[in-house]
């Protein structure tokens, strides 16, 4: 699946023999079972630009599967490292931003941040130490936001869509 960016080997042309069974799921079981997808500007659905046009045609040929099969789907996992992230700027992760938030829109999709927590902790012979999250939307001790203009910023690209 492409790190859950891509669904489209359910498609019937994909040639992958359990598409036609994922689209008969028994009446039993089709109202428990959630698809997820991850869009990230590095996902492979193609160039980011301000029209988003060719962007969005690559999320959908990947991710559009149980979208248009009738699936519960929800985007688990969008966001950028927040440390390259210019609020001020016109530069393509502010256009990702906007990309996003016209897919999620136009598809009517509950979606998550990438991730909430500033760390994580690493094993390395038992010994654990907190390590930086790029991406989180608290800073490494979890006390005060990363990156607050982010937040407020970018989630702004998906709420007036």
């Amino acid at each position: 699946m492409d790190y859950e960016n891509d669904w489209s080997f359910l498609n019937a042309d994909s040639g992958f023999p359990i598409g036609d069974a994922w689209g008969n799921i028994v009446d039993e079981l089709a109202d428990k079972i959630v698809f997820e997808g991850h869009i990230y500007d590095w996902s492979g659905f193609g160039e980011i630009a301000k029209d988003c046009e060719s962007f969005l045609a690559g999320v959908d040929a990947k991710l559009n599967w149980p979208i248009v099969n009738g699936k519960a789907f929800v985007l688990t996992e969008l966001g950028n490292d927040l440390d390259s992230f210019d609020i001020a700027s016109d530069e393509p992760i502010n256009w990702y931003y906007d990309c996003v938030g016209q897919w999620v829109v136009e598809h009517e999709l509950g979606y998550m941040w990438w991730v909430l927590g500033g760390s994580y902790y690493v094993r390395d012979d038992f010994a654990q130490s907190p390590s930086y999250e790029w991406f989180g939307l608290l800073n490494i001790e979890w006390d005060e936001w990363h990156n607050v203009g982010i937040l407020q910023e970018s989630i702004k690209y998906i709420w007036t869509e």
